[in-house]
């Protein structure tokens, strides 16, 4: 497991991102792991913000397939990550 951290202020607010990722999937149960075959990762980002003194959290979890070696290539993929703004086809 690996992990990033990044603390940005801007627009009159704090952010926290943590990001981990896992690649070292022998946990998973074995089904899951055949009929995914091309997953090599799962990861969590955490997302704390400050504004006027409020502090919010959300949390939200992604599997990835290769092209993902550690949390900070992983926090950079969300955040490029353009599905909800983009238009997301699948075949």
């Amino acid at each position: 497991m690996s992990r990033h951290e990044t603390v940005e202020k801007d627009h009159g607010r704090i952010e926290t991102r943590r990001a981990l990722w896992v690649s070292k999937l022998d946990w998973l149960d074995r089904p899951i792991r055949e009929r995914w075959s091309k997953l090599a990762g799962v990861g969590m980002l955490e997302r704390s913000r400050i504004i006027d003194g409020k502090r919010s959290t959300e949390r939200a979890f992604y599997i990835g397939s290769i092209g993902i070696a550690d949390a900070q290539r992983f926090a950079k993929a969300v955040r490029a990550w353009g599905v909800e703004n983009c238009l997301h086809w699948c075949y």
